[in-house]
């Protein structure tokens, strides 16, 4: 299983989730949900699960792209 990413700890979940019921594009509120759970220490699939989305997808958002030469 892939190390977990960094979350930056500028905004906490309560933050996170009331930017996420702001936000009118469905998939960024996703994102935001999904962010949220994960410092309160949920498994990458269970936050993902939450945010109604897989932990493929969630993985494949908050990875950073590996540069191509």
């Amino acid at each position: 299983m892939p190390a977990p990413l960094p979350i930056r700890a500028d905004r906490d979940a309560p933050e996170l989730r009331r930017l996420a019921r702001r936000e009118r594009d469905g998939r960024v509120s996703a994102r935001l949900l999904a962010l949220a759970n994960a410092p309160e220490g949920l498994p990458r699939e269970e936050a993902a699960r939450l945010a109604g989305m897989t932990g493929q997808r969630l993985m494949a958002w908050t990875t950073p792209a590996t540069p191509t030469a």
